[in-house]
């Protein structure tokens, strides 16, 4: 009820500036930690129209999507920073998973997404076509993210010693060997291309975050990375070799899984693609995740 009082108040404001001619932006996002690609992103919006109206996921939805140790900052905290910057005009919440309903009842004039996102992929897009507004594709500023931007916090507190308890344990990250169907025919094995380094070929796959199993980890990391929802997810082999990961000292239980559909690179996969088994790119693998494939072929499909 107070979600519908909010936007009702923002699409009466919105509609007397379009009455004047003014055009509507929309875009939305979690928001969490602030940072310059953040800014960047909302300014460039703001320049293609004379209102800037940004979506913000509730903590109920960031959960779901990004898994219960996010968000760092609550909706109102997030909320609160993004409404006192210049380049924003409203914040409107929405609890769902994705903006569509909000989409549906702001009508923007244009719609704004980041670049790594193709158009067929953007929540909205029929909504803004269909009444003659556009959808557009925005720079984003390299290297930087919230995510990438929390593990690099993390690490300075260890490597400053913030970290007193110094337990030197290792992290315990999930990777998927997704093989892909259409139908009952085995179609490949699902690769990332990374955006962040270490560059080359992964599996999809992150660290578990506190409060989660390895199981929800590896499901909510595929969905993040590649927007496949997976199925008969079982252990496959746990790799614990100290030099796995050039970063740092980690051990990942991977997991096979199953999925139908076309995998899209999303978070820190700059794009995904299906491989045949035979046209695998093992010379390209970040990591040990060439050891992973090799035994995971010698096993074969289904395995």
């Amino acid at each position: 009820m107070e979600k519908m009082k909010v936007w009702e108040e923002v699409r009466e404001k919105i509609e007397a500036i379009r009455r004047k001619g003014g055009k509507v932006v929309f875009t939305n996002g979690v928001f969490d930690i602030l940072h310059r690609g953040h800014v960047e992103y909302l300014v460039y919006a703001r320049s293609l129209g004379d209102v800037l109206v940004v979506g913000i996921n509730t903590d109920e939805s960031v959960r779901r999507i990004k898994g219960p140790a996010r968000p760092i900052n609550t909706l109102e905290d997030r909320m609160f920073v993004l409404s006192h910057l210049d380049v924003v005009d409203f914040v409107v919440p929405f609890e769902e998973d994705t903006p569509q309903r909000l989409i549906e009842f702001i009508q923007p004039d244009v719609l704004v997404k980041g670049a790594d996102y193709e158009l067929d992929q953007i929540v909205g897009r029929e909504v803004v076509e269909n009444r003659g507004g556009v959808v557009i594709r925005a720079p984003l500023k390299e290297g930087y993210s919230t995510t990438s931007l929390i593990r690099k916090i993390v690490e300075m507190s260890k490597e400053l010693g913030v970290d007193k308890m110094d337990l030197r344990t290792p992290f315990v990250a999930v990777d998927a060997i997704i093989q892909v169907f259409d139908g009952e025919r085995f179609r490949g094995v699902v690769l990332i291309e990374r955006k962040y380094p270490p560059y080359g070929f992964a599996l999809p796959g992150g660290f578990v975050e506190y409060g989660e199993s390895a199981e929800e980890a590896v499901v909510r990391e595929v969905k993040e990375e590649t927007g496949l929802e997976v199925k008969n997810v079982r252990q496959f082999h746990v790799y614990s070799d100290p030099s796995r990961d050039p970063r740092r000292h980690t051990l990942s239980v991977v997991f096979t899984c199953e999925a139908e559909g076309e995998p899209v690179g999303r978070d820190d996969a700059r794009r995904a693609y299906v491989f045949k088994l035979e046209e695998l790119p093992l010379d390209k693998m970040a990591f040990d995740h060439k050891k992973i494939l090799l035994d995971f072929i010698k096993r074969g499909p289904g395995g």
